[in-house]
C-alpha cells in the first residue's frame, strides 16, 4: 500500500470513529426557533428561553455538543422563517403530511399535549362538549397557523363560527371579556396562562373528552439542515427520554409521566 492510500484510510478510520458530539458539530444550529408557549417555551426574567421543551431541547444539544441561539417570536413569524430558511429549526411544531415535505422531521418527538376546549366559568352547566354539536351557535376562537385536527376545521368553516387571533393570551382575553364562546388550547398551556393573567378562577377546562392528543416536535430547514444531523438529534433525544433527568425535568413542570 502506498503513502497515499495509507494517509487516506487513516483519515477514514478518524472519520468514523469520531465521537457523536463531534459529528454533530459539523452542522451545529447557530438559529432556533421558538413560539411564546408556556410552560413549554416562555422568556425568563434574564432573557434566556425556559420552559419544559426548551429545557429538554437543550439538554439534547447540549450532549450533542452543538451550540445554538434561542430566539422567540410570533407563531406565525416563526413557521414562515423556517419555511424560507431564516431560521434553522423551530420547536413545539406538530407533524402533517404537508409539513414533512416541507421540514426535516426527527422519528422522536419531544413530549405529548392534550387539547380542550376552555370556557367561562359562569358557563360550566351551560356550556359543553360532547361532540360539535354542541358548538353551533357558537362562537369559537382559534390562533393562526396552529395544526388543529381537521375535523374540527371542517365543522367551524361549515358553520363559520370561529374567529381568528395571532396568540393564545388574546384568546383567552377574548374569551373573558365574552366575545368568543370557546376557545381551544392545550391544556397545560391553558392553565399557565389563566393563572399568569389572574384568571384561573374565571375560566374552566373541559377535560373530560380533549379535542385532540398531538405530539411537540423539533422540525429543521431541509436546505439548512442535512438529514443525517436530524437522525443524530432524534437518536439523542430518544436516548435523553429514558433516563433520569428527562423525568426530573417533567417533575419540575408537574407533567405526568
Amino acid at each position: 500500500m502506498n503513502m497515499t492510500k495509507s494517509v487516506f484510510f487513516f483519515l477514514l478510520m478518524c472519520w468514523l470513529t469520531l465521537p457523536v458530539s463531534l459529528l454533530a458539530q459539523a452542522q451545529t444550529l447557530l438559529r432556533v426557533a421558538s413560539p411564546e408557549f408556556p410552560p413549554y417555551v416562555y422568556k425568563l426574567e434574564n432573557g434566556e428561553v425556559g420552559g419544559v421543551v426548551s429545557e429538554i431541547v437543550a439538554e439534547v444539544f447540549q450532549n450533542m455538543g452543538v451550540d445554538y441561539k434561542n430566539t422567540i417570536y410570533p407563531w406565525a413569524r416563526a413557521l414562515r422563517m423556517l419555511k424560507v430558511g431564516q431560521t434553522d429549526s423551530l420547536y413545539t411544531i406538530m407533524k402533517s403530511k404537508d409539513r414533512e415535505a416541507l421540514f426535516h422531521y426527527p422519528d422522536e418527538h419531544l413530549l405529548d399535549a392534550q387539547w380542550v376546549f376552555f370556557i367561562r366559568r359562569a358557563d360550566v352547566g351551560k356550556l359543553k362538549f360532547d361532540s360539535f354539536e354542541d358548538l353551533k351557535g357558537k362562537r369559537i376562537g382559534l390562533v393562526i397557523d396552529v395544526r388543529y385536527s381537521e375535523a374540527l376545521w371542517e365543522f367551524v368553516k361549515k358553520e363559520n363560527n370561529y374567529e381568528l387571533v395571532v396568540g393564545e393570551e388574546l384568546n383567552f382575553k377574548k374569551l373573558v371579556a365574552g366575545r368568543v364562546d370557546y376557545i381551544i388550547s392545550d391544556y397545560l398551556t391553558g392553565m399557565f396562562l389563566a393563572k399568569k393573567r389572574g384568571i384561573e378562577n374565571s375560566v374552566a377546562a373541559l377535560t373530560a373528552n380533549p379535542i385532540d392528543s398531538t405530539h411537540f416536535y423539533i422540525a429543521f430547514n431541509q436546505l439548512n439542515v442535512e438529514r443525517t444531523f436530524v437522525k443524530l438529534f432524534s437518536d439523542e433525544l430518544n436516548k435523553f427520554k429514558s433516563g433520569a433527568r428527562y423525568k426530573q425535568i417533567l417533575q419540575k413542570y408537574n407533567i405526568p409521566q
